[in-house]
């Protein structure tokens, strides 16, 4: 009795597990996670403090489920189901303008917007829900201009050529870098453009 999982959804089951406080969510949340680790329902039961029959139980009812989503909308309402179509849209929209880098800044926005409340995990679950995921950025100079990029780098070229033998080319660095910049992390909805999302350092080129 073994389960599969995409990392995103693992990563959603775990969130979840370890936010909630309902004993019986966290015994069904951990009994799909032990079963992912190709665990017994032995261990399993004896590690919940449960028989057989009920890690059987969890097990059937996934199982039975239409979609992992649906399993979640119905066994962990606070996670899901609290917004209406035009309230999902408009978080939707809001994550993709934004770069939102944590899901607690979305509770604050939904709680600010709809009067509604959503723990970190249950804005977690939304996200996963809406289809983001949580990737790093990257870091690349600001106001980077990749045509003049090129087109210096071929002038450079001619210049090269140029040369004469006792003539040497010399840089001067005229900017001042920030020292320590750090990529950060936020919730990206375009699987294709996670790997173009760059965030700027502050060094003119």
């Amino acid at each position: 009795m073994t389960l599969q999982f995409s990392e995103s959804e693992l990563s959603l089951l775990k969130e979840l597990q370890r936010n909630t406080s309902d004993r019986d969510s966290y015994q069904k949340l951990t009994t799909l996670i032990m079963l992912y680790n190709k665990l017994s329902q032995e261990f399993i039961a004896e590690m919940l403090g449960v028989d057989r029959t009920t890690v059987n139980r969890h097990f059937r009812s996934f199982q039975s489920a239409s979609s992992f989503e649906d399993y979640l909308s119905v066994h962990y309402k606070p996670c899901t189901g609290k917004l209406s179509l035009e309230q999902l849209a408009a978080v939707k929209e809001y994550v993709s303008l934004h770069l939102c880098s944590t899901a607690a800044a979305v509770a604050v926005f939904i709680a600010k917007t709809f009067q509604i409340e959503y723990s970190e995990s249950g804005a977690t679950a939304l996200l996963h829900r809406l289809g983001f995921v949580y990737k790093k950025t990257k870091l690349i100079p600001s106001k980077a201009d990749e045509a003049l990029q090129e087109a210096f780098v071929a002038s450079f070229r001619e210049l090269e050529k140029a040369l004469e033998v006792d003539e040497v080319i010399l840089f001067a660095d005229g900017v001042h870098p920030q020292h320590n910049t750090e990529a950060s992390y936020a919730n990206l909805l375009n699987k294709s453009l996670i790997n173009s999302l760059s965030i700027s350092i502050g060094t003119g080129y």
